[in-house]
């Protein structure tokens, strides 16, 4: 079977949901929940509890709760990586919701990402020469990916811009990754002009882009396939049924991620995105642990 390698972060979730509306400079009266998060790191978990080959390349402390994170991945299956240096720790997202679900605000503390550096990545290039595919997070610092970018050309090399601060790292770059996920403003930060999807998208065929999806909240999305500009309707989910909508993105990505590897066009695999994406917007946890193979295909 095909390997998947990913290379990015791990964090620690801290949630908390507030019971009403919220107010700002007070204290508002809520939940608060602690979970295993990160991009690089739901994705991973999301494509081994669909039962795919997968190595994670990734930073984490030796705290108690980050070993919880270790375990609970290899106990999935999942072989990890991690620098050999003193002090290292598991990044940090702490994010505020509405009653709704949705966020409100949010902090990122990546900053252990910087281990992953382009020297540590060169000293392990005999293992990311073994993958078939490349999954590359945009947390990391943009030398290193531009490392990888061109130095791995023969990998299927797969990507999520984030955010449209990290976008920015891709500008000009787009030729050399083959399936990129962005939202709206994203895409915009990428090609550097405000616009409706298509016009994205054609901004991105100008500069030799292989496949693009760009989501749009609940709108259809959009996507380029190989020259072909094409859109897939998003089916909506009732506002009861939303629980979280953190981890939602990544949940999209390995959705689209399974049916790439499965040898899906990239229109069914957007339809298993929107699936995944769905279920997990009902877990409370950025990764819906009732998550299987048989789940996601029926």
């Amino acid at each position: 079977m095909k390997k998947i390698l990913i290379i990015g972060g791990s964090n620690i979730d801290y949630f908390g949901k507030s019971f009403e509306k919220i107010r700002p400079f007070d204290s508002n009266i809520g939940e608060i929940t602690v979970s295993f998060g990160g991009v690089a790191r739901n994705i991973c978990e999301n494509l081994a509890r669909l039962q795919l080959p997968v190595t994670f390349v990734t930073t984490i402390g030796t705290d108690a709760i980050s070993q919880a994170l270790v375990n609970e991945l290899k106990e999935l299956g999942v072989s990890i990586i991690v620098p050999e240096e003193k002090g290292l720790s598991t990044g940090g997202y702490l994010a505020i919701h509405n009653p709704e679900g949705d966020m409100e605000l949010a902090l990122c503390d990546q900053q252990s990402i910087k281990a992953l550096s382009k020297s540590y990545l060169q000293s392990i290039s005999q293992i990311i020469k073994s993958c078939d595919y490349l999954v590359i997070d945009t947390n990391l610092e943009i030398e290193v990916i531009d490392y990888l970018l061109t130095c791995y050309q023969d990998k299927i090399i797969i990507m999520d811009a984030i955010s449209t601060r990290k976008a920015e790292k891709l500008a000009h770059k787009v030729e050399k990754i083959d399936y990129l996920k962005c939202n709206v403003l994203e895409a915009e930060a990428i090609v550097g002009k405000q616009s409706s999807k298509e016009k994205l998208l054609k901004e991105f065929q100008k500069q030799n882009a292989k496949n693009i999806i760009i989501t749009d909240k609940e709108k259809e999305i959009a996507y380029l396939e190989k020259g072909t500009i094409g859109t897939v309707l998003v089916t909506s989910v009732d506002s009861k049924e939303i629980v979280n909508a953190t981890g939602v993105g990544d949940a999209m990505l390995s959705g689209i991620i399974y049916g790439i590897v499965k040898g899906r066009p990239l229109q069914q695999a957007i339809e298993y995105g929107k699936k995944l994406a769905s279920l997990t917007l009902k877990s409370k946890e950025a990764n819906n642990k009732t998550l299987t193979k048989a789940l996601l295909e029926e």
